[in-house]
């Protein structure tokens, strides 16, 4: 949604509201879309200060599928948004963070909701706080019992020997 802040330059300390709802169905982080599946809409106060700069804050709530770090499994992770910027309109140098959410007058909400969820993004994510992961060696997910690979864990430099005794095992 794309807001228009052109009414609040006519005075200082001006201040306006919006609901904007979140149209925003997937993330993209590194190469990676995360789809998004609840989601409240974002509450914006924009007030207006001297030197055309402008105080947004902003509170939204969306819920997104990330995969645990351990075993893949996805996880609805809930991402609470509470967030406040001074931005410059009608600067040449604009940081580059505004440069894709603030062009003009104009405000693109779906873009600075991106940007707000990337600095909310879990550092980690579990499906349970004591997930067994996956087996290194079969890739069995290990919540969901045993893979049968076996407790050992043998030297990789010793597999040219365990292949010897593997062909000479009696039967």
């Amino acid at each position: 949604m794309l807001i228009n802040l052109l009414p609040l330059s006519e005075a200082d300390n001006r201040v306006m509201s919006w609901t904007a709802p979140v149209t925003l169905t997937s993330v993209r982080i590194s190469g990676r879309s995360y789809p998004i599946r609840g989601k409240k809409p974002l509450e914006l106060t924009v007030t207006s200060k001297k030197d055309a700069k402008y105080v947004i804050h902003g509170t939204a709530l969306v819920e997104a599928v990330i995969p645990c770090d351990r075993c893949l499994t996805p996880v609805d992770t809930e991402i609470s948004l509470d967030f406040e910027k001074t931005v410059h309109i009608g600067r040449d140098e604009a940081d580059d963070d505004e440069k894709n959410y603030l062009e003009g007058y104009s405000l693109d909400t779906d873009e600075l909701l991106c940007n707000e969820i990337l600095i909310g993004w879990p550092m980690k994510t579990l499906c349970k706080e004591n997930c067994l992961g996956i087996c290194g060696r079969c890739g069995a997910n290990l919540n969901l019992g045993p893979c049968g690979c076996g407790d050992e864990n043998p030297d990789p430099r010793m597999a040219a020997i365990q292949d010897i005794f593997r062909k000479y095992k009696e039967v």
